[in-house]
């Protein structure tokens, strides 16, 4: 699930997973519309900090695992776990 400029890329070009082992994923059904997702495995999330707990929200429970794929993963388990993130 993405939006703009990565939702593009990622339709265009698949999904590049950079670091010790980069991994490439040619083709990937990305969308922007959390009701177009049929039951998965996986979700990956790639949306700012800020959206992430409206993106899993719009998933709902039955879609599959969210996986926000953003650098502040670490804040978001910190928000969680001092009660500062909305439910």
């Amino acid at each position: 699930m993405a939006r703009g400029a990565h939702l593009r890329a990622m339709r265009g070009d698949g999904l590049r997973i950079e670091g010790p082992e980069p991994m490439h994923v040619p083709r990937m059904n990305a969308t922007d519309d959390p009701a177009g997702i049929v039951v998965v495995d996986l979700v990956p999330l790639c949306v700012k900090l800020w959206d992430t707990d409206d993106a899993v929200v719009a998933l709902g429970r039955e879609t599959g695992v969210p996986a926000p794929l953003n650098r502040a993963i670490a804040d978001i388990l910190e928000l969680h776990a001092d009660g500062r993130a909305s439910s």
